[in-house]
C-alpha cells in the first residue's frame, strides 16, 4: 500500500504564509499600541504598520521611540530652548539623564504572536493552518 500524498502548489503555500504574516502582523501592531507607554499620546500616535511584499514593518516615528523601546544608557543630552508656562525663556543646554530600562513594547508583541503561544503552536502558525485549510476544503490540515 502506498502512502497518500497531496500535490500542493508552491504559490498556494506562499500565499497562505504571506496572508497569515500580514494578519498576525496587524494583530501584533494592535498589541504594541496597547502596550506602548502613554504620557501625552504622541508616541502611540506616531505608530504605523506598513505592508511590504515579503513582510511587515512596525514603526514608531517619534525621535525618542528607540529609547523607550530599547532603553537608555544615560548620559548628556541636549535640551532645546523652550518657554515655561510662567513665560520665562530657557536657553538650550546639556543636561545629564539617568539610565532607563527599555519597555520593549514592540518586541513583546512580536514574541507573543510569532514566537510563543498558549498552545504548542504560535498564533502565526495557527493563522497559516487556517489559510491552508481554505485551499484544502474538505481535508483536515493540522500540521505545518
Amino acid at each position: 500500500m502506498s502512502p497518500l500524498t497531496w500535490s500542493v502548489k508552491r504559490g498556494m503555500v506562499v500565499n497562505a504564509i504571506r496572508q497569515a504574516l500580514h494578519e498576525t502582523g496587524e494583530t501584533a501592531f494592535i498589541e504594541s499600541q496597547r502596550k506602548v507607554p502613554v504620557d501625552t499620546g504622541a508616541l502611540r500616535g506616531s505608530g504605523s504598520i506598513q505592508t511590504i511584499g515579503e513582510g511587515i514593518i512596525i514603526n514608531y516615528s517619534k525621535e525618542y521611540a528607540s529609547h523607550v523601546e530599547r532603553g537608555w544608557e544615560g548620559g548628556r543630552v541636549w535640551t532645546s530652548s523652550f518657554t515655561r508656562t510662567s513665560g520665562a525663556r530657557v536657553r538650550g543646554h546639556f543636561k545629564n539623564q539617568s539610565p532607563r530600562e527599555g519597555r520593549h513594547f514592540i518586541e513583546q508583541s512580536l514574541k507573543k504572536f510569532f514566537v510563543r503561544g498558549l498552545s504548542n503552536k504560535t498564533p502565526f502558525q495557527e493563522s497559516i493552518i487556517i489559510e491552508l485549510k481554505k485551499g484544502f476544503v474538505g481535508n483536515k490540515v493540522t500540521e505545518i
